[in-house]
């Protein structure tokens, strides 16, 4: 990674805008809220309004990594476009489900083609409006997260897809028992990684990322039972796109970008300074 990519975390020069509030500190040194940048990319012409939400677990490490993490895409390909500076600096784009809008392989391979153009290494799990079928085909093209677990590093990453049961009938619903069975198989994976980070399209029950628009929580009580028994570092989740924002289940930061196209996605960097998300906005005034 070169050294403008690896500084790229750091808040650029820009415009400091007041502290919405204080910065909490957890368990690990994790940062649940600091300052918000408007800041430029690389071309000095994209506004990037990013918050420092996270900077865990000082330790080893075999080489930085950056990955960018973003999902509820549904075939906006005009918002890849726009994230392409970021792409273009990340060691891994991570999908986080949702690419379609109840479409086949075909279509989600569309969607990672699309970010391929910018970032080559792509791992995606898919969200439930996302066909059955796209599961195998990311698995038989060895991108699939699901129930699975790559290390990058000192980093483990793993997944599940899909969403807990909604009253839409979605084509990708799981029970509540999968879902934490599908964890688990993913997190055996990478459990003895120094580092871990959560990729689920479902956010954990009773959070600020799980609520509908009439406040309801919506989230798996699995998904949340889970990261409080296997304690993984950071998790990026989806799914409900009024959710976006950060919270804590226990010592876990989680961060839900919302939806693609209203700009919103995850960097996360593991080096020296240890495990680092940031979320951030490509559009003008939000975070």
């Amino acid at each position: 990674m070169n050294k403008a990519a690896a500084d790229s975390l750091a808040p650029m020069p820009g415009r400091r805008l007041p502290e919405r509030s204080g910065i909490r500190k957890g368990e690990n040194g994790i940062s649940a809220r600091a300052p918000l940048y408007c800041t430029q990319d690389r071309s000095g012409h994209e506004q990037v309004w990013s918050t420092v939400v996270a900077a865990t677990l000082r330790g080893s490490y075999n080489r930085p990594v950056r990955l960018v993490c973003f999902g509820d895409i549904h075939m906006a390909f005009p918002a890849i476009e726009r994230l392409g500076s970021a792409l273009r600096e990340a060691d891994w784009a991570i999908l986080t489900g949702d690419l379609t809008h109840f479409g086949d392989p075909p279509d989600a391979f569309r969607v990672v083609e699309a970010v391929r153009q910018f970032c080559p290494s792509v791992l995606a799990i898919t969200g439930n409006l996302d066909m059955p079928w796209v599961i195998d085909a990311f698995r038989a093209q060895g991108i699939s997260l699901h129930g699975e677990g790559r290390r990058l590093g000192d980093l483990g990453v793993f997944g599940c897809g899909g969403s807990n049961i909604t009253p839409m009938d979605t084509p990708t619903e799981l029970e509540e028992e999968e879902l934490a069975a599908v964890l688990e198989r993913g997190h055996d994976t990478v459990a003895d990684a120094p580092r871990r980070l959560m990729i689920c399209h479902t956010p954990p029950y009773d959070t600020r990322l799980d609520r509908l628009m009439n406040g309801r929580a919506v989230g798996s009580p699995a998904v949340r039972a889970f990261i409080e028994a296997r304690r993984p570092d950071v998790a990026v989740v989806g799914h409900i796109h009024e959710g976006r924002g950060t919270d804590h289940v226990g010592p876990t930061l989680v961060l839900n970008a919302g939806a693609l196209r209203d700009g919103g996605y995850v960097v996360v960097e593991d080096g020296a300074d240890g495990l680092r998300a940031e979320l951030r906005n490509f559009r003008p005034g939000r975070a």
